[in-house]
């Protein structure tokens, strides 16, 4: 592991952290993080196949088929919404229904799963509750220190680097500091029983879950950017195909192809991480019980086996 700067890496102070006492869309949690209490409210039922699962593909197969066919009878008239041919769009679709009913599968595990579960429903609290202070000013120390690139694997190879950066650019220093503060900071010793790649999965996946604004259960900020400039590029994309000269419309095409991947790419990488990350756990039952110690219950808490 290479030397890091200690100054930029130092562990945020607990007393210029924000705390929070958080609610959730499964209940309340204790402001100790204890215990969650899922009001009645039962984890998903395992699914079985659907046309979902069976027909989707198929079908979209003959949509494109039939739409194919139609173009080649009636012409387009207008300019084409996207530079992409009909194969690109539907094999973008086909890809991005994949990967969500992926995504599907595996969140069922976690709600399943009563360990996951609480980490889940914790990481969702401290969204919620971050949400209302989101634009507030915070503490330069959240801004600048990073304890996260402690365990970053620059001795590994280029593959466990990249796989490093994947899991933690859904996120900043702020979220992953206030996620360290709230969860760690002055429990050391529960702390250090996990191991770190389980403390870093823990606490990666909390923060990337508060960097999400809004409470739905979509994942996909990362992609806005890209989102947000393909919308602004669109209109003039179109103006080119229908002015008709190559040196306006060939390059907007190239711009607006690149848009679209990007965009629909980095949605689909963001939430298939979220939903994947957990499950990465060596110990999944190490974190809750370390939650409920945090809490002073020891090992007569709820979470322990």
């Amino acid at each position: 592991m290479a030397d890091v700067d200690n100054s930029s890496t130092s562990h945020p102070d607990p007393s210029t952290t924000p705390s929070f006492t958080p609610t959730t869309e499964y209940g309340p949690i204790a402001s100790d993080l204890g215990e969650i209490n899922l009001g009645g409210r039962k984890p998903p039922a395992r699914p079985g196949l659907t046309w979902r699962d069976t027909l989707a593909l198929p079908v979209l197969g003959a949509a494109y088929l039939v739409h194919w066919r139609y173009r080649r009878s009636a012409p387009r008239r207008i300019p084409a919404l996207t530079s992409l041919r009909l194969a690109e769009l539907y094999g973008t679709v086909g890809f991005t229904w994949i990967i969500m009913r992926e995504e599907e599968r595996l969140k069922q595990r976690t709600f399943r799963d009563r360990d996951l579960l609480m980490i889940e429903a914790c990481a969702y609290g401290l969204r919620v509750s971050y949400n209302a202070i989101r634009h507030d000013p915070m503490p330069e120390q959240l801004k600048m220190n990073e304890p996260r690139i402690m365990d970053y694997p620059s001795d590994d190879a280029i593959g466990a680097r990249l796989y490093w950066w994947y899991n933690h650019i859904w996120s900043d220093p702020v979220e992953w500091n206030i996620a360290f503060t709230n969860l760690v900071a002055g429990h050391v010793q529960p702390a250090l029983e996990l191991s770190r790649h389980d403390r870093d999965v823990c606490l990666t996946h909390i923060a990337n879950t508060m960097h999400e604004p809004g409470d739905n259960e979509a994942y996909i900020y990362g992609a806005k950017p890209f989102a947000i400039t393909l919308c602004g590029v669109t209109p003039f994309a179109m103006l080119a195909r229908w002015i008709g000269k190559r040196a306006l419309w060939l390059p907007l095409n190239a711009v607006q192809r690149a848009l679209v991947y990007a965009t629909v790419g980095t949605a689909a990488a963001q939430s298939y991480q979220h939903a994947s990350y957990l499950l990465t756990l060596q110990d999944k039952r190490a974190p809750p019980i370390c939650f409920a110690r945090f809490s002073g219950r020891g090992s007569s808490g709820p979470w322990t086996r």
